[in-house]
């Protein structure tokens, strides 16, 4: 999500919350935590060389529990028995810059 407002040279620029704060996948679930800061000042000092200012957004996957199977020699739910490596998928979203008027 992003705001394409401009901003004026020294005000306030507050983070937006997504729309959606929990994405459901076939692996599990996706919780949006929050972002590395909740507000910051519009300058040249806070944006990328477009003008742009960044928030950056922390998503935490939670796996479905594997339900255990008859004959698997008694692995609880949610076991990994073969010990492999599992990869999370990507997070949901990607959230646009703001930008602020020069």
């Amino acid at each position: 999500m992003a705001s394409r407002s401009l901003y004026p040279r020294g005000s306030e620029i507050s983070a937006l919350t997504p729309s959606q704060t929990s994405v459901e996948t076939a692996d599990g679930t996706w919780t949006f935590v929050g972002y590395d800061r909740t507000t910051v000042e519009a300058s040249m000092d806070n944006a990328d060389d477009e003008g742009n200012v960044h928030f950056s957004g922390a998503w935490k996957f939670t796996r479905k529990a594997t339900p255990a199977q008859p004959g698997d020699g008694g692995a609880t739910a949610g076991a990994n028995p073969a010990g492999k490596a599992r990869s999370s998928p990507r997070p949901p979203t990607r959230l646009a810059p703001v930008r602020f008027s020069r």
